[in-house]
């Protein structure tokens, strides 16, 4: 007897392993393309009725993929914009407190550089009378 499609896979679900539940909608979907299949061998041709079941059952499966999809994408979308909002009420929240922060420091004046006033000189000896910046 020829090994058929149906019998050479099998699915396998790892102990553990955090699987979602099969969609019900989608296994009524497949349920005539794995009959269809189920009596095809590997090497068969497909013609007529076995033919009109595999594309009705492979357009289906599309397009059960394409709504699961689109809900997986927009659930992801909701998740991204409510981490984004998050972010930026924690990031103004971080601005308001430095700027708290920095309203209670104390002021203190600064005045530009004068040209008229001496420069200081560093490391300047009292002993030797050199400064260390002429050397």
């Amino acid at each position: 007897m020829p090994t058929t499609r149906s019998g050479a896979s099998t699915t396998t679900i790892l102990p553990g392993a955090d699987a979602q539940p099969p969609d019900t909608n989608s296994d009524d979907s497949v349920k005539p393309l794995t009959l269809s299949l189920a009596d095809l061998d590997d090497s068969a041709v497909v013609q007529g009725r076995d033919a009109k079941l595999l594309r009705d059952a492979t357009a289906m499966a599309i397009a059960q993929v394409w709504n699961d999809t689109r809900a997986t994408t927009s659930q992801l979308a909701k998740k991204i914009n409510e981490g984004n909002s998050s972010l930026t009420e924690k990031l103004n929240e971080s601005f308001v407190a430095v700027g708290n922060r920095l309203d209670s420091l104390p002021m203190v004046a600064m005045l530009g550089q004068d040209t008229q006033s001496p420069k200081p000189i560093r490391g300047c000896s009292s002993r030797s009378g050199y400064a260390a910046s002429k050397i």
